[in-house]
């Protein structure tokens, strides 16, 4: 996963943007897929999903939120969560979701805050969140202000459309003339 930052000029804010997870996978018919062999490890040793170990072809979109918890741990903590000398160690341990509460890491780390990276990171890829958007929902309440208001406002603008729509739709169907049986 990469992120970079990103300011379209000095006076505005800087945004984070996530520009490659490192691994794609191929939707389509069984040759299309076929370019991802069960055997094919790719992407960055420290924020490997555990489920691409076992099969590559597991990996999908929770993959993906599963290395932001990676990048999470490690911004919060100022440490990788996997470190090892031993190529095989690393692996066992991302296999077997064994590393350092990020609290004993950084005592004083808000407990909420904890047990989002620890869903993103959880070894079942069913139990992390449902959508990266939902993470990055989660994570709203340890923002600045500066990133919190643009987002609540965003969401009541989504909120009002869907409204609009279903006013819409509702105006729509009244306006149909019925169907005589």
């Amino acid at each position: 996963t990469e992120i970079y930052t990103l300011s379209l000029h000095d006076a505005l804010p800087i945004y984070p943007k996530v520009l490659d997870f490192g691994i794609s996978k191929v939707l389509g018919d069984s040759r299309a897929r076929a370019l991802t062999g069960t055997a094919a490890t790719m992407g960055t040793m420290h924020y490997l999903p555990p489920e691409q170990l076992r099969a590559a072809r597991e990996a999908d979109a929770r993959s993906d939120q599963y290395g932001l918890g990676t990048i999470l741990y490690e911004c919060v903590t100022g440490q990788r969560a996997f470190e090892e000398d031993s190529f095989y160690l690393l692996l066992k341990k991302i296999a077997e979701g064994e590393f350092t509460r990020p609290s004993l890491k950084r005592p004083g780390l808000p407990e909420r805050l904890e047990a989002i990276v620890l869903r993103a990171m959880s070894l079942d890829p069913h139990a992390r969140f449902e959508s990266v958007k939902q993470l990055g929902a989660a994570l709203l309440e340890f923002g600045s202000e500066a990133t919190r208001v643009p987002a609540q406002r965003r969401r009541a603008r989504q909120r009002r459309c869907a409204g609009r729509d279903r006013q819409r739709r509702r105006r729509a169907k009244e306006r149909r003339p019925q169907d005589a049986c």
